[in-house]
Parts: C-alpha cells; structure tokens; sequence
C-alpha cells in the first residue's frame, strides 16, 4: 500500500478504500477476504464501501494474513475520523 496516495481530493479517505484498492491489486474480492479474516462477508464489504469503521482486531488481522501495517491502518482510521468529526461541527456551526 502506498502511504503517500490519498484517492480522494485531500479529504482522508477511508481506509477501505485502500483496502478495496488492495483487494484488486491481488485479484481478489471481498468473500476472499472475509474468509482470511474470519469475518462475515457483510463486514468486509461495509468496510470496502466506507461504511464501517477498521477495528483494531481487524487491522491486526489484515496484518497477519497480508503484511499490511496495523499501525498504518489505524492511523488512516483515525485521520478518517477526526476529519468527518471536523466537517460535522463546522456544518453545525454554520
């Protein structure tokens, strides 16, 4: 996974993103991957589509099965949330 690449135009995106991006890379598709994962397949595609947040314990498993750094994960999970809590206050202030 690239670090640097934000496929959106400079809004954090979502790490399922990366993830669904990783998920072609490898020619797979979301029941793949929620087998590796030991999840349900519904899970998996919430996180794909932006609708669920990485978990901890599945950032840990995504680093287990493919080498993908939790720490990186998380911390694009976090820059995710801390910009939507940003752009949901500053719409109720407006």
């Amino acid at each position: 996974m690239n670090e640097n690449h934000h496929p959106t135009d400079g809004i954090p995106p979502h790490p399922g993103k990366y993830l669904a991006m990783e998920v072609e890379s490898r020619q797979g598709n979301h029941q793949d991957l929620a087998a590796q994962l030991d999840c349900s397949e519904e899970l998996v595609q919430q996180i794909l589509a932006g609708e669920q947040p990485i978990t901890p314990a599945i950032a840990y498993r995504l680093q287990q099965c493919w080498g993908i750094s939790m720490t990186l994960l998380l911390d694009i999970q976090r820059d995710y949330d801390a910009y939507q809590g940003m752009a949901m206050f500053s719409e109720n202030q407006a």
